[in-house]
C-alpha cells in the first residue's frame, strides 16, 4: 500500500503528551494458524477517544492487503481470509488510528486449503 509507514517491530507508538491515546492488537496472537477461506478475527485495545482504525495484512513487514479502512472502534474486526492468499508463517496486522497511533501484531501464519481426499 502506498504511503503506507511500518516500523517493522512489534510495539506500538501512539502516547501522545496531549491526548493519551494508544491503541494495542490483541488477536492474532503470536503462532497463531488460520486457513485461507476462514475466518481471522483481528482484535485490539485502545485508550482515549479513538474513533476508527485502518487495518493492513502484512507479509514479512510489507503491506499486502488492505482489511479495512476507517471502520468504527468496536474493539475487533472480523476478516475473512482471501483464497488466493498466499501460505506463510510471516503474516502481521499493522492497525492505525484516525489520530495517527499504530502498532503491529506479532507474527501469525495464513495456511493453504486442507486437501480432502476420498477412503478408497
Amino acid at each position: 500500500k502506498k504511503g503506507l509507514e511500518i516500523d517493522g517491530s512489534n510495539t506500538c507508538t501512539g502516547i501522545r503528551s496531549t491526548d493519551r491515546k494508544t491503541i494495542q492488537v490483541t488477536q492474532p496472537v503470536k503462532h497463531a494458524k488460520v486457513r485461507v477461506g476462514e475466518t481471522l478475527r483481528i482484535a485490539w485495545t485502545s485508550t482515549g477517544l479513538v474513533q476508527s482504525v485502518d487495518a493492513t495484512l502484512l507479509i514479512s513487514g510489507e503491506a499486502y492487503a488492505s482489511i479495512a479502512v476507517g471502520v468504527h472502534n468496536s474493539g475487533f474486526i472480523d476478516f475473512i481470509v482471501p483464497m488466493e492468499t498466499p501460505a506463510s508463517q510471516a503474516f502481521s496486522v499493522f492497525l492505525r488510528t484516525d489520530s495517527g497511533e499504530s502498532c503491529t501484531s506479532e507474527e501469525f501464519s495464513i495456511v493453504g486449503d486442507w486437501a480432502v481426499f476420498d477412503s478408497i
